[in-house]
């Protein structure tokens, strides 16, 4: 009985967060297997930013584990709900490319987990989405660190994880990726 109460009240907060973002999914999706796929996402990017956080690192324990849930979603909706495998091999393509140039220019700033969620999001989220996904997660990243070093809490040498802005750029782009593609294109 001790195991299980070390292991809830060490998870609690994570439980909690998760269970509170399942809830606008399926608001916004209803019971469906699409509310299904993004709270299974939503699952899997809590628990890297988790480790992201504490590490500064995305193990590829994590990485294979959302490549092995977006290769059957995909299957799913290529093969049931007649969706374009497409659209999310050029995703996975775009969002690991990106990533890829991004390290080789930063000189290793960015790390191999992000490359390799990357490809997972792409694969998972398709073309579309994995570009809205890249923007966000930059433009998060940029607001999140100017604050930091202005109010001193971090210093221009200091690392920041990228994981968890990735995180939360997926969280929005499943709640309000079409609203928000709607507004740049106003």
């Amino acid at each position: 009985m001790n195991l299980f109460r070390d292991i809830f009240s060490k998870n609690i907060i994570f439980i909690i967060l998760f269970l509170f973002m399942s809830l606008p999914i399926y608001i916004k999706y209803g019971v469906s297997f699409t509310a299904v796929e993004y709270t299974i996402l939503t699952f899997i990017m809590l628990w890297l930013s988790s480790i992201d956080i504490k590490t500064m690192e995305i193990p590829d324990t994590v990485n294979a584990v959302g490549f092995i849930a977006a290769v059957i979603t995909m299957i799913i909706k290529v093969l049931i709900y007649n969706g374009s495998i497409t659209s999310h091999m050029l995703g996975l393509l775009v969002g690991g490319g990106l990533f890829l140039i991004i390290a080789l220019l930063t000189k290793g700033a960015m790390g191999g987990g992000d490359i390799k969620l990357m490809v997972v999001l792409g694969l998972w989220m398709g073309f579309e989405n994995i570009i809205l996904i890249t923007i966000l997660s930059f433009f998060i990243s940029a607001l999140i660190s100017v604050f930091l070093l202005a109010s001193k809490k971090k210093k221009k040498e200091d690392h920041i994880p990228f994981g968890p802005f990735i995180a939360v750029a997926v969280y929005l782009t499943i709640l309000y990726g079409s609203e928000i593609w709607r507004f740049i294109y106003i």
